[in-house]
């Protein structure tokens, strides 16, 4: 098992040296990795009030890519992990070249993870058809994987095109750094089997929804000739102070059970954290009474 904390950039918390701190706090406490979410623009409601996105447009987000730049800079262990980087949103050579960096300058601790979005409104004002998200990904991966790995890209796609070029300097975790996949549809599956280390189960997601999702994904991986033990499960479980520490270690055991191999804990968006000192006492307490009841199971 290896236990993270999610959605370090954004904090909800009008501290801006909290993620630092926070972040320093966690490697210190023997925390595995840190997660990282992604949206560029969030929609307000429409004129008639009807929502246009999951999350209020005020919600916080520090970029993702520059935000993982920086962790890797003020920590030294700890693994960075996206989760997920829209990638369709993005072009997939600065994708590929804003990752090797972190990767090298981190000293190969960067972790990828990738997704499409569900955002339609965001995709317009980025100007990306949202129809044509899942093609992009699969032709960004490729491209990002021929970038990482070869000095001579010639590449041509539907919607990317480098002719005679490379890219330097490239990751040092070879041949790249490790894939993740977030998100809940077939294709998704597909790519987790095809690419990636393992799967970024969503946190609004039950603990049935996703027992059912991994038991398909295994099942893909089979029909390929993969191993699926080789595959890793991240799940999300929520840290605050209104729950009890035995709820909380109920809710990862329920987890583990359905065959999760990475749990994050979420301070982030939990009722009762105003502070950094609130995000940081609820990560002491996972490590100190969450974490060793788990393993003690």
């Amino acid at each position: 098992m290896k236990y993270g904390i999610g959605a370090v950039n954004s904090l909800l918390i009008d501290d801006p040296t909290a993620m630092r701190d926070i972040c320093q706090a966690a490697e210190g406490l023997g925390f595995d990795f840190l997660t990282l979410i992604d949206h560029v623009l969030l929609a307000y409601p429409a004129a008639d009030g009807t929502p246009r996105a999951h999350y209020p447009a005020q919600t916080p987000y520090h970029d993702i890519l520059v935000a993982l730049g920086f962790l890797g800079g003020v920590t030294s262990r700890i693994a960075l992990r996206s989760a997920v980087v829209i990638l369709p949103q993005r072009g997939p050579a600065v994708v590929a070249k804003q990752a090797a960096a972190v990767d090298s300058l981190s000293g190969g601790r960067l972790e990828l993870g990738l997704g499409i979005g569900w955002h339609r409104e965001e995709y317009d004002a980025l100007e990306v058809p949202f129809t044509e998200r899942g093609r992009r990904m699969d032709e960004g991966i490729e491209l990002m994987k021929l970038l990482w790995t070869r000095d001579r890209v010639d590449f041509q796609g539907d919607f990317y095109t480098v002719d005679g070029m490379g890219m330097e300097p490239k990751p040092v975790t070879k041949p790249h750094p490790p894939l993740w996949f977030g998100g809940t549809t077939r294709p998704v599956f597909r790519r987790v089997v095809e690419h990636a280390e393992g799967w970024l189960s969503r946190p609004v997601q039950t603990v049935e929804q996703i027992g059912a999702a991994w038991g398909e994904i295994r099942r893909l991986a089979a029909a390929s000739g993969r191993d699926a033990d080789t595959l890793r499960l991240h799940v999300s479980v929520g840290l605050g102070p209104e729950e009890s520490t035995d709820q909380i270690i109920a809710n990862v055991r329920r987890m583990v059970s359905v065959g999760a191999t990475d749990v994050s804990f979420f301070t982030s968006y939990m009722p009762g954290i105003h502070s950094a000192a609130d995000h940081i006492a609820q990560l002491q307490r996972a490590m100190s009474e969450v974490v060793p009841a788990v393993r003690s199971a």
